[in-house]
Order: structure tokens, then C-alpha cells, then sequence
């Protein structure tokens, strides 16, 4: 409990506090069993910070995953080492850049800063919030309303989950 309490620090609370909203993290319960925490929020903003964070972070979590069945599918064409060395660098800086521009996205959304720090700790943000749900955490927010539902991801289609940032179309094909 005391890690993932630590890890919802820095997966919430932080973020929340560098948005200067009025948001605050309470945790109001915690239920026996499997662990299930009540966290209050504070602020609605706070509400679509948190939503933002858990929608990429399921983004982030996707394209892990393509690069990882990428990865095993090259290894099985036997291409040499050095081009397959090659390809998984040019994957982990390819994530990198997803997730750099994912988090300035939420950052320019969000946030009246545009900081350097901000950004690095809203990128801590959500690479903790993908692991948690590679682990298996749900961040569901408690409010029955659609508009808040939607900016969360559904746990149940995380494989069809797309980007929020706006892909160039080409119309010429």
C-alpha cells in the first residue's frame, strides 16, 4: 500500500499541485481486499488533469506494446544485429517523442506554465500512471456524466486507444 500510495503521488498529486487549480489529493477511503482508493480531487479541473494523464498514459502503454511486437517480429525476419540494434534505438527515441509531445499537449492544456520542470514531472506523471496500468490500476472517476467518462480511457479497449493529438492526413491518396 505504501508503494503505490508513493506512486500515486507522483502520478497525481504532483501534477495537480504544479496546476495551481485548487486541486487537492485526499485519499477518503481505502477498501479491504484488492486495494481500492477513494481519492478526492478538489477541483473539476484537477478532474480532467488526471483524465488527460490516464488517457495518454494508456497511449504511451499502446505503443509500448506495438514497439515490443515490432521488436519480436524483427528478431524473427533474422535481421543482423546491428540493423535490429538499430531499430529498438530508433523505437525507445520514437516513444520518447510520443510521450514529449503528449505531455506538452497536456501541458498547453492544462497548466498556465510553459516550465521545463512542469514538463519533466508531468512525463513522470504519466509513465507511472502506464505502469500502474500495466499492473492492472483503473483510474475511474466517480462522476456519472459522459463528458467526464470520456476524457478516461476504457480498461476494457485499451489496444484501440488513440492519440489526442491531431495526425496530418494525406489527402491525396
Amino acid at each position: 500500500l505504501s508503494k503505490v500510495s508513493n506512486e500515486l503521488k507522483k502520478a497525481i498529486e504532483i501534477p495537480i499541485n504544479d496546476q495551481n487549480a485548487n486541486g487537492i489529493v485526499k485519499i477518503k477511503t481505502a477498501e479491504p481486499g484488492s486495494i481500492w482508493l477513494l481519492v478526492s480531487l478538489g477541483a473539476f479541473s484537477a478532474v480532467n488533469l488526471v483524465g488527460a494523464i490516464c488517457w495518454t498514459a494508456a497511449v504511451l502503454r499502446k505503443k509500448r506494446a506495438e514497439a515490443k511486437i515490432f521488436e519480436e517480429h524483427a528478431k524473427t525476419l533474422e535481421i543482423k544485429n546491428d540493423t535490429l540494434i538499430s531499430l529498438v534505438e530508433a523505437q525507445k527515441e520514437q516513444l520518447k517523442n510520443i510521450l514529449d509531445a503528449e505531455a506538452r499537449l497536456i501541458m498547453n492544456e492544462h497548466y498556465n506554465v510553459n516550465d521545463p520542470e512542469t514538463l519533466n514531472r508531468l512525463k513522470l506523471s504519466i509513465t507511472t500512471v502506464s505502469s500502474l496500468i500495466d499492473k492492472g490500476t483503473k483510474f475511474l472517476p466517480a462522476s456519472t456524466e459522459k463528458n467526464v467518462q470520456e476524457k478516461f480511457p476504457n480498461y476494457n479497449n485499451l489496444n484501440l486507444i488513440e492519440s489526442t493529438i491531431k495526425m496530418l492526413k494525406d489527402n491525396n491518396i
